[in-house]
């Protein structure tokens, strides 16, 4: 005999809120496909308008949309700007280079007025012209005297120093007797500066009309007077032979190198040969100079024999001088 069956044991069961009344199932697929295409349709349509209202970058914030412009306006609105500041630039280099142009002859023209004002005052102005008592003479003697000088320079008073013939006027200056050269110097702005150097004489000769005649080193007649000059040997040499320049030459060629404290203890002078000069000394002693070299050992050697009282000094051979009473 079976046995009874145990009773099934059951969970309890929540009671589930009611729900909405069942759609039949022929209607419900049909409404979620439509909504699901009005969905996506909606979507799409979203999507298009705000990309093209408000495009996004890739991870920028939106941008507005700038309204496109044509290509052919841009180009053309660009080599307009382009085209503007180039003539800009060409107008202003043109207006740069005229300006520099009459810079440049203005300077020129203010340049040329400047040099003719100064080539007027300089060459032609009264302003820098030579006056009488700006006039400077140095080195003249009782021979060339200052009055003879200055009557030559003072012959250009009223001219511009830079017009001024210093060749004509130092050509006037050696001239005169007794200048042995001359010297010349614009002093700024209306004198001048005159150096004289003068002859000077070192012996007398006795002149065939009487008198005598004051010669220098070389042998250029100074001046003439009645008596010899106590300051100056004599001197005497045979005249009218072949050697008398020559002779005399020699004589004044040994008193030039004398130095001056013996030279003023020489009476006279003289010689009957170049090579035969001799001269005499205030007390009366006879040197015999011989010809006219080694001027400066001779005058060492008589210096030394002075010590020595003699009549006679002969030194024409210096090495061995001769002494005599």
């Amino acid at each position: 005999m079976r046995a009874p069956a145990k009773p099934r044991q059951t969970r309890p069961t929540t009671v589930a809120r009611a729900a909405p009344p069942a759609t039949p199932a022929a209607t419900r697929p049909a409404t979620k496909t439509t909504a699901g295409a009005a969905k996506k349709t909606g979507g799409a349509a979203k999507k298009t308008t705000e990309s093209a209202a408000t495009p996004k970058g890739p991870k920028g914030p939106p941008t507005t949309l700038v309204k496109p412009t044509s290509a052919v306006g841009r180009g053309a609105s660009t080599v307009s700007r382009v085209s503007g500041q180039l003539a800009e630039r060409v107008a202003e280099r043109r207006s740069a280079r005229r300006r520099l142009r009459w810079r440049t002859l203005a300077w020129i023209g203010a340049g040329i007025l400047v040099v003719a004002a100064l080539s007027w005052l300089v060459l032609y102005s009264p302003v820098l012209a030579l006056e009488e008592d700006e006039v400077t003479i140095s080195g003249t003697t009782q021979i060339v005297t200052d009055a003879q000088v200055r009557e030559v320079v003072t012959a250009q008073a009223g001219v511009p120093l830079a017009r001024l013939d210093t060749a004509g006027m130092a050509g006037g200056i050696e001239a005169l007797t007794g200048v042995r050269d001359v010297q010349i110097s614009r002093v700024w702005p209306s004198g001048i500066e005159v150096v004289v150097e003068p002859r000077v004489p070192v012996a007398s000769v006795a002149a065939e009309s009487g008198g005598f005649v004051l010669l220098d080193a070389e042998g250029v007649q100074l001046a003439q007077t009645e008596a010899p000059t106590e300051a100056l040997p004599v001197i005497t040499v045979p005249l009218g032979q072949d050697n008398t320049a020559a002779s005399l030459q020699a004589v004044l060629t040994v008193l030039s190198e004398l130095p001056p404290e013996l030279l003023a203890e020489v009476a006279d002078a003289g010689a009957q040969t170049p090579n035969q000069v001799r001269f005499t000394l205030t007390d009366g002693a006879e040197v015999i100079w011989g010809s006219a070299t080694d001027g400066e050992l001779k005058v060492r050697v008589l210096a030394t024999l002075r010590g020595i009282p003699a009549a006679v000094y002969d030194l024409s051979s210096p090495l061995t001088p001769i002494t005599r009473e």
